[in-house]
């Protein structure tokens, strides 16, 4: 008898430095053409530690068309999970504490945001509508999450799935993620025309 916790995996050889944002619309892309509803996205840094019910966050997603996706815990990790404004004059990003009223579902809290951790279950048909910029191999977060917004999409977080996150940055993949605050900095500043020197992001912690 076949093992019924089987599912096949494909894997694909994808071009070396090809960016973050390429890779995953090219997966997304994979799983649209095999009408896979969800995808879940995570890192070979995120290690899960049980068994997580799916359900009823899928379930949750449904409940409103708009719904886009819902992202999880990293235990004893800085939380990303904010609303999202781009103002000009700073010339920046700015990450304001969310102050919507929790949404309470089949007993699970789920909190409306606008960006949070790149650890979430999303329907598969918005991050079509709204994919990454394989221009920015890195620094991509703010940009996706500031465009899913503008276009209407809704996003949220809950605890109520957490996992852990192992820091493991060999010597050259650490270079090569170094550029996010060089080289990658430049080109998000670039898109939004942002000539504020420094960085990125301010957080608005009232």
């Amino acid at each position: 008898m076949d093992n019924p916790c089987h599912y096949p995996i494909n894997y694909y050889n994808l071009p070396y430095d090809c960016g973050l944002s390429y890779a995953r619309n090219f997966l997304v892309q994979k799983a649209y053409e095999a009408r896979i509803k969800y995808c879940f996205l995570t890192a070979d840094s995120i290690k899960f530690t049980e068994k997580y019910n799916l359900e009823p966050i899928i379930n949750f997603l449904n409940s409103n068309e708009k719904n886009a996706l819902v992202g999880f815990d990293l235990k004893d990790r800085q939380s990303f999970e904010y609303d999202l404004e781009l103002n000009q004059q700073m010339g920046r990003f700015v990450l304001k504490r969310p102050k919507r009223e929790v949404i309470v579902y089949q007993n699970i809290q789920f909190q409306p945001v606008d960006i949070c951790r790149n650890f979430f279950l999303a329907k598969t048909e918005k991050l079509i509508e709204v994919k990454w910029d394989n221009i920015l191999k890195l620094c991509e977060h703010e940009d996706r999450a500031y465009r899913a917004k503008n276009e209407g999409q809704l996003s949220y977080y809950t605890n109520v799935i957490q996992a852990e996150y192992i820091p493991d940055k060999p010597p050259e993949y650490a270079k090569m993620r170094s550029r996010l605050y060089t080289e990658f900095v430049a080109k998000l500043k670039q898109k939004y025309n942002l000539t504020t020197p420094g960085g990125w992001i301010h957080y608005d912690r009232t």
